[in-house]
């Protein structure tokens, strides 16, 4: 059964060499590539829905045992420095998930 959370892998990499400028990918092409990078470095990463998930754009899960585990992935587009509050929101994210794996709240 296919998990409600993840949308359907893209071929972001195929035709990059006709988009030198990665500014010119859309948000969700974008996207896709970083999961598409994410797979060819041997991660099963998958790509999730737009919604309010605080900044998760990919999850990627490398299988290695001792060295593997969950990659969370928060894709920015941004010409400049990203800035302190991006990193605060996915701060916040990791920390909420990590509580509620844990049974602390």
């Amino acid at each position: 059964m296919a998990d409600p959370r993840f949308v359907a892998e893209s071929d972001a990499l195929t035709g990059l060499d006709q988009r030198p400028n990665l500014m010119e990918l859309t948000p969700t092409e974008f996207e896709a590539l970083i999961q598409n990078l994410f797979t060819k470095m041997g991660l099963e990463a998958r790509q999730t829905r737009p919604s309010r998930d605080g900044g998760v754009d990919c999850v990627a899960y490398d299988p290695r045992p001792i060295f593997g585990g969950k990659v969370v992935i928060q894709a920015k587009r941004y010409k400049n420095t990203v800035g302190v509050s991006a990193v605060r929101d996915l701060f916040g994210t990791l920390w909420h998930g990590l509580t509620e794996s844990s049974g602390e709240s």
